[in-house]
């Protein structure tokens, strides 16, 4: 992890409600999913409504982000990766060729 993300992180207990909302705000900004655990964890742990729901405002972005790559990633494996057994001999893998 980012040492200026982790200093960020380590940071958090030491503000008040409206910075650790900011916090918040500016991993979901960044993209930061490698802190993914420690939004959760903050989300479990923090007694403040205001900045419960922010983490859990996080947490969606993040998850929606990680679905998309994940999407993404099948779509190309699906396309490459078949399995060993179901090549047939016969048949171009180029789909509508002529076998000469």
């Amino acid at each position: 992890m980012n040492p200026e993300l982790k200093n960020l992180i380590d940071s958090f207990d030491s503000l008040d409600p409206k910075g650790q909302i900011r916090l918040l705000r500016a991993l979901e900004e960044l993209d930061a999913i490698e802190a993914y655990d420690q939004v959760r964890h903050w989300f479990l742990k923090t007694k403040d409504e205001k900045v419960k729901d922010e983490a859990l405002k996080t947490l969606k972005s993040f998850d929606r982000k990680l679905q998309k790559v994940e999407r993404q990633e099948a779509r190309y494996s699906a396309k490459i990766a078949r399995p060993i057994d179901n090549i047939d001999p016969f048949k171009s893998p180029y789909g509508s060729g002529r076998m000469q």
